[in-house]
């Protein structure tokens, strides 16, 4: 094995014998580089051997340690499960006492000690009780509704026979449909209208009423506070609204088709079941209007039967007066679709809409 001196002895041996400068001293400089690549190789190999070295006594040490200091590191048992349940249930009383305690704190603290001496507290509770008031609760509604049950009671007692005899054509045997006509000289036109006028108060309340019970709260809270006062007049209104416009429509009809007579008895029809509707419906919707919100479905369920039983009345009524006058059911199908049900589906759309 050729080392790196005999090398260099072999350089300057070529160059003190005189050989060629240009081969000499390719050769001399090729053997100078090839040393020192050998020197720095068999340094970098010395020091790996010293890290080595220096390592394994690492090692030795460590594993000496425990034998040096056996007091220094004891060894501990791992706890059992009760011993783990008892300790975090200890903490978690701990925690919960200690955050109910500082709830405590906070709930007795000023509102100087917790946001500084600007700082007051609001009237909260004032305001949560301003934005969830019923309908029913404001001032207008409670004076219409008792408004209401006087003007009924004064009606029952100045017309006690006018009742009675509306009172008697409630019935659906065979002559019950024509009770209507043969009393319609009978019973004063004064009566029925009065009637009539309380029905359609009473449609108010009742809608009012249903609001509360039915539409979510908050509903109405963005209506300024007059408004909210007056919505049961404006459902008055409305309600008187839609029979003026039933009205008008029968009569233009009447005008059109010069069956004046016919539409004139079409009227009287639906005044005379109005009224009665009104009368027998009446004390339902004031013991419902009185009873707090969420309570009263015994009398709504009354108003609904009540409600549903006239209507029948009615149909039954004017078919009959149809068929006396040789119309075609088409014919009736169309009055009930757009002289009965379309203001009342109108109205009630657009309460649904604009709430």
């Amino acid at each position: 094995m050729i080392r790196p001196d005999d090398l260099s002895v072999a350089a300057d041996s070529l160059a003190a014998n005189g050989t060629p400068a240009g081969p000499a001293g390719v050769v001399v400089h090729a053997a100078g580089v090839c040393t020192d690549t050998l020197d720095g190789g068999l340094r970098a190999a010395e020091a790996l051997s010293d890290s080595f070295a220096a390592a394994d006594s690492l090692v030795h040490t460590a594993a000496a340690l425990p034998d040096a200091f056996p007091a220094a590191f004891p060894q501990v048992e791992p706890l059992s499960a009760a011993e783990r349940a008892l300790t975090l249930g200890g903490w978690l009383s701990d925690w919960t006492a200690r955050t109910a305690q500082g709830v405590a704190s906070l709930a007795d603290a000023s509102a100087a000690e917790l946001f500084g001496a600007a700082s007051t507290l609001g009237d909260v509770g004032h305001a949560v009780a301003e934005t969830t008031a019923p309908l029913s609760g404001s001032v207008v509604y409670q004076a219409v509704v008792l408004l209401l049950a006087a003007s009924y009671l004064l009606l029952l007692y100045t017309n006690y026979s006018e009742v009675r005899m509306l009172a008697g054509s409630f019935g659906f045997d065979r002559n019950a449909g024509q009770r209507t006509l043969q009393k319609r000289g009978v019973i004063h036109s004064h009566f029925l209208r009065r009637c009539c006028i309380l029905g359609v108060v009473g449609i108010g309340v009742l809608t009012v009423r249903l609001c509360d019970d039915w539409l979510p709260a908050g509903t109405f809270d963005l209506l300024p506070p007059l408004w909210r006062e007056g919505l049961c007049v404006a459902a008055v209104l409305a309600a008187e609204a839609v029979v003026l416009m039933q009205t008008i429509a029968l009569w233009c009809i009447g005008q059109v088709t010069l069956t004046q007579s016919f539409v004139e008895t079409l009227l009287y029809v639906k005044q005379f079941h109005f009224a009665l509707a009104s009368l027998s419906v009446l004390p339902f919707i004031l013991l419902y209007a009185l009873c707090p919100i969420g309570s009263g479905s015994g009398w709504l369920c009354g108003i609904v039967g009540l409600s549903a039983m006239i209507i029948l009345l009615f149909l039954r009524e004017i078919h009959s007066l149809f068929v006396a006058k040789n119309i075609s059911n088409l014919h009736w199908i169309l009055y009930l679709c757009t002289i009965e049900i379309a203001p009342v589906a109108f109205a009630v759309l657009m309460l649904i809409k604009h709430s």
